[in-house]
């Protein structure tokens, strides 16, 4: 239990292995592999790794899917083209996240470095995708509907014209809809490993997101279960 505490201390408040391995009486090495330990464990149960594309039309109950993406940014790197956002203006990693509408459930997550584009992700997710669900999305996913998917996506005003009420009244449904994945991201940012600056190797931030999405959906099946 200890360990697992250890563990979920590191996501929920990202101290450095130093100092939490003195509250643990245990070294900074130790605390390490503890960590990388629980979440490797973690992930080989299967409940915590979800896909990287939506699952089959037979395993979900299908009505509607709101997808958007989140930034985490990340240390300076190596290569910077590869990782810099032109919307953050600084370095990130991005994940892309698929929430169903009705139930509010998590059912794929999807990473890439920061200056991949929102709809190239998207493509990226759904290439192998044999039915078409019908979405909720942002403006970040112009180009949509020539896929062959439906969607409701707000209304772009043009630089000589602006929106008219009906458009702006209609912008703010969508957004009514949307602001359900907005919530989730704060759910899951509750947690500073994913707030704050990641310090950490890359190559394990795509775990722990993954991680962190499973807890979540485990929260919204309890959450369900007493309501």
């Amino acid at each position: 239990e200890d360990r697992l505490l250890l563990c979920i201390e590191y996501w929920r408040e990202y101290r450095t292995f130093f100092h939490l391995g003195m509250s643990y009486g245990v070294s900074e090495t130790s605390a390490i592999r503890i960590t990388r330990v629980i979440e490797d464990t973690l992930i080989r149960s299967g409940k915590f790794n979800l896909p990287k594309q939506l699952p089959n039309r037979d395993e979900v109950d299908w009505e509607v899917v709101v997808i958007d993406a989140t930034e985490i940014l990340v240390q300076r790197p190596k290569k910077q083209k590869k990782w810099y956002s032109g919307k953050k203006k600084r370095h990130t990693f991005k994940f892309q996240l698929s929430m169903h509408y009705t139930t509010g459930e998590i059912l794929s997550v999807c990473g890439s470095h920061g200056s991949m584009h929102d709809f190239k992700i998207f493509k990226k997710s759904m290439r192998k995708l044999k039915f078409k669900p019908f979405f909720i999305v942002d403006k970040g996913y112009l180009g949509i509907k020539k896929l062959g998917f439906g969607c409701l996506m707000p209304s772009k005003a043009k630089k000589t014209e602006k929106l008219d009420s009906e458009l702006k009244k209609l912008n703010r449904e969508i957004g009514r809809r949307r602001i359900q994945v907005e919530h989730v991201f704060g759910r899951m940012k509750c947690f500073k490993i994913l707030s704050c600056v990641y310090r950490n190797r890359r190559k394990r931030l795509n775990l722990r997101f993954n991680l962190l999405a499973g807890i979540y959906n485990l929260d919204w099946v309890k959450d369900k279960q007493l309501n």
